[in-house]
């Protein structure tokens, strides 16, 4: 392998262009780095067959005397040799060592003594593990869908058809909210415009729940317990002193007759809520 770095303004490297052996070593880097091949009935092959890298050499011309070596240079950088033994006529075989992922330049020469009589270039590439790799002939989910005695969808045409069945309903929840905004928005206006009818009102609630209380224990006691029951209860929810139902009336009649303060009042609501 041969790297030149130029650069863009040629300042550094306008010697080498001047140099009357500038073509000379271009072409001595490409015949050192590929080399002078004649691939006229060679035929060199490697490829990688688990962890061991696989060089296959073929050449017609290949006699008894000759001698095929290869000489590797694998992923850290390293030189070494092996060599490669006939295993049918022209056709010789040799495997070199596949230890790490990378790139592994080739060099396959047959030679006859000390002369080399030809060699031939290539190269082979340690790829990532299996479970790294694309490979679009793995039949391990098909295999797996049909041991479950299940099938592959090819086409997605007819897979919404049919409606899923729903577990749970959806309720529009906008009415019920309108409804009690209204209830709530009149017991406004009430309470604001007639204060006073509200707390009386809860009051005679009281009063309700009070009596209530005291028929059900004058039920289940005796008549002493029954006694002392009331009492305390008359001591507890004894209302404070209301006013007068002339009063009351008055106001009522007053509230039900004032139309035209109570949609004022409406409109000022109208107008707070606009700012």
């Amino acid at each position: 392998t041969a790297a030149f770095t130029t650069d863009v303004v040629n300042e550094w490297t306008a010697n080498y262009a001047q140099w009357e052996d500038y073509p000379a070593f271009w072409r001595g880097l490409i015949n050192q780095t590929i080399g002078e091949q004649n691939h006229q009935g060679i035929t060199v092959t490697a490829r990688q067959e688990g962890s061991a890298g696989v060089i296959e050499y073929t050449n017609a011309k290949v006699s008894g005397d000759d001698q095929v070596t290869a000489v590797y240079d694998d992923a850290d950088g390293k030189t070494n040799t092996v060599t490669l033994h006939s295993v049918s006529g022209s056709r010789y075989e040799g495997e070199i060592p596949l230890s790490d992922v990378g790139v592994y330049q080739i060099n396959v020469r047959r030679s006859n003594g000390k002369k080399i009589l030809d060699n031939t270039n290539t190269q082979l590439t340690m790829q990532y593990s299996a479970e790294y790799r694309y490979d679009t002939t793995d039949t391990a989910l098909n295999e797996l869908i049909a041991s479950v005695s299940g099938r592959s969808i090819n086409s997605l045409e007819g897979c919404f058809d049919t409606t899923p069945q729903r577990n749970a309903a959806k309720r529009d929840l906008t009415l019920y909210l309108l409804m009690a905004m209204t209830i709530l928005w009149f017991l406004d206006i009430w309470n604001r415009r007639m204060p006073d009818l509200l707390p009386t009102a809860l009051r005679r609630l009281g009063n309700l729940r009070s009596k209530a209380v005291d028929t059900i224990l004058s039920a289940v006691d005796t008549p002493q317990e029954e006694s002392a029951v009331k009492t305390k209860q008359k001591k507890i929810t004894r209302p404070k002193k209301q006013k007068k139902p002339k009063q009351q009336k008055q106001q009522a009649s007053q509230a039900m007759l004032d139309i035209s303060s109570l949609k004022k009042g409406l409109q000022d609501m109208y107008d707070d809520t606009q700012k």
